[in-house]
């Protein structure tokens, strides 16, 4: 595995990938249709585009620091100062979270407790890609977790990205994991106060309902037979 390090700054638009080496940050547009509502529309086309801009751009493979912009990013503060009530409310909250598969982590505050959540899907789909073409996703961290100039400029200058290196092990040891081909079917999530992991939404259980009403359907008709 390579130890050149790197940075991916995502958007809704696209990212920014910088690369130890590299004279200025590449930018990469989504092409139409592959973006939509948080999710990678089309992966076929992307990871397609996603190979000819590494190739055009001439980036070497790299251990890459993944950026969430704000825009992608779901935020609430639960207000109360009751432990018990506050995980209740915070359970509340995630669920109510549209997506399949919730990457979260907890942050507390002066009034109460904010719950940091992003689409596990979506930022999975990233980092597949990206492995495909030989590099690797160190972890998920959120612009506004590093300076309000990177919140403000949405853009990787070269102050950022200074500091984003001279921090990076400890960016990596805050962020949150990232999903890969391996480990799509048993991830580590962030634990919320008092839990050991936040488990993936699933659709398995409404399939299951949906098969066994089925199977008592079948088994009916056959009856009457």
């Amino acid at each position: 595995m390579t130890n050149i390090k790197g940075i991916l700054l995502i958007s809704k638009s696209g990212f920014e990938l910088y690369v130890h080496g590299l004279p200025s940050p590449a930018r990469f547009v989504y092409p139409q249709n592959t973006f939509a509502y948080f999710e990678l529309t089309n992966v076929e086309q992307y990871e397609t585009a996603l190979k000819q801009f590494i190739q055009t751009n001439k980036i070497p493979p790299a251990q890459l620091l993944f950026i969430a912009q704000k825009e992608l990013v779901f935020e609430k503060l639960v207000v109360t100062k009751d432990p018990l009530n506050q995980k209740e409310e915070v359970d509340k909250v995630i669920d109510k979270i549209p997506f399949e598969t919730v990457l979260s982590k907890t942050v507390p505050e002066q009034n109460g407790i904010r719950v940091i959540a992003l689409n596990g899907t979506f930022f999975n789909a990233i980092a597949v890609s990206f492995e495909k073409s030989g590099f690797s996703c160190l972890g998920i961290q959120i612009d506004s977790q590093i300076s309000a100039t990177l919140v403000s400029k949405k853009t990787l200058d070269g102050l950022e990205i200074e500091y984003i290196y001279k921090n990076i092990e400890l960016l990596q040891k805050n962020s949150f994991p990232c999903l890969t081909t391996q480990e799509e079917d048993s991830t580590t999530y962030i634990p919320l106060p008092g839990e050991s992991e936040n488990k993936p939404k699933s659709r398995l259980p409404i399939l299951i309902g949906v098969f066994v009403f089925l199977i008592a359907i079948l088994a009916f008709v056959l009856l009457r037979q």
